[in-house]
């Protein structure tokens, strides 16, 4: 069995024809050497996240890239399915290679320098399970060592393209941090809803704000293009395990039945970061619903509304011949005067690209600014003390 096929068959995905042209590495494209103006909105590349996240050992690529501050300093890093195992010179993966359903990354401080990954802490039965996994969407520390991240669960369903998936549950797992992350408690969250045509998940984007943890949803309705729809909850912070005291947004108040929240906003990803900047406005930073590879930022005056229309704030210069980017997010705690700290991830329609080329597969990290010292960016985050840490895979 070569190299490709066994990590193909690692990710339950059907091999697609073998081929021996080479996507030029997207390395080499001139990638975000430009400044983009939209409207006052600047787009600059972050060559310092990109590359911390352009590794050749261990850890070498993943998507989903959900940033948690942590109470200490630290951030927490959660990634969907991701790779671990080299990457030869000529950019294909080694033959060792394998596939977590999930990982988490561990950042000392405000750069990413020293950064320490851990493979799949979230998992059912066994790690490396591929007809039933987890892929973590936010979450928020509950103290110095321990992080509440809620988890799509996800099962393999037969198609014949990268999609073979669909949500059948939403779970609150507690990770412990020290002395490696590992999860310690799993609940089902009884808000979550399936339909033949629907799927509505919570935790899609956490915000710790006053006395709330705000937490948003997206309702996504598979049957319609572009049905993808922001929704929003909040229970009290410090208790999102209490799942009866969770209170779903109404369009005019809070209700107790998740059937009656609103839709808030409409052609959003499935993942996406809400936060308050430092002049009181709410910034929503997402994809779009559909595969077109943009960056999109909305805004409004309270956490619920009314969004403005979206803005395209990039078209992702590396989308192009079966290649396509999503899920743009934003990482305010990271972010500072020289712009907001965007990421998007990259992926390829063909599963084997990915494989030949592992470039294809790893975050990509922008800045965004509307004027120096003004617009998107949250309050000064201060950090504390930094622990020392050791081991864990590179």
């Amino acid at each position: 069995m070569n190299p490709t096929e066994r990590i193909t068959r690692s990710m339950r995905i059907p091999p697609t024809r073998a081929g021996t042209r080479r996507l030029m590495r997207l390395l080499c494209l001139p990638l975000l050497t430009f400044l983009l103006t939209a409207g006052a909105w600047q787009v600059l590349p972050a060559r310092d996240f990109t590359e911390a996240f352009r590794r050749t050992q261990g850890w070498s690529g993943a998507d989903g890239t959900y940033s948690v501050p942590l109470l200490d300093g630290r951030t927490l890093w959660l990634f969907g399915d991701t790779f671990f195992g080299g990457v030869l010179p000529g950019g294909q993966r080694s033959p060792e290679t394998f596939m977590a359903r999930n990982s988490v990354a561990l950042q000392p401080g405000r750069e990413p320098r020293d950064l320490q990954f851990f493979a799949e802490p979230f998992h059912l039965e066994r790690p490396g399970r591929h007809d039933e996994w987890f892929w973590p969407y936010h979450g928020v520390p509950i103290g110095s060592d321990r992080v509440q991240v809620l988890l799509g669960r996800f099962r393999a369903i037969p198609r014949d393209d990268a999609f073979g998936f669909r949500q059948v549950g939403l779970d609150l797992a507690v990770l412990r941090l020290e002395p490696a992350p590992r999860m310690e408690r799993l609940s089902p969250v009884p808000h979550f809803r399936s339909t033949p045509d629907s799927v509505t998940a919570w935790g899609n984007a956490l915000v710790q704000e006053g006395p709330w943890t705000l937490i948003y949803g997206v309702r996504d309705s598979q049957a319609a293009p572009g049905g993808k729809s922001l929704l929003l909850a909040r229970a009290p912070r410090g208790h999102l395990a209490r799942f009866g005291t969770w209170r779903f947004f109404t369009g005019e108040g809070w209700s107790r039945d998740p059937e009656e929240a609103a839709i808030l906003a409409e052609d959003v990803s499935n993942e996406l970061s809400v936060h308050r900047d430092r002049e009181g406005q709410w910034v929503l930073v997402s994809g779009p619903a559909d595969l077109s590879s943009r960056v999109l930022l909305r805004t409004a005056p309270t956490p619920h509304g009314p969004w403005s229309p979206a803005q395209n704030l990039l078209t992702a210069p590396e989308a192009a011949d079966g290649v396509f980017a999503y899920n743009a997010k934003a990482h305010p705690s990271l972010s500072d005067p020289s712009g907001l700290l965007i990421s998007y991830n990259l992926n390829a329609l063909e599963p084997e690209r990915v494989i030949q080329d592992a470039d294809l597969y790893r975050p990509r990290f922008i800045r965004v600014r509307l004027e120096p010292g003004r617009g998107c960016l949250p309050e000064s985050r201060r950090a504390g003390p930094i622990p020392d840490r050791e081991g864990g895979p590179r």
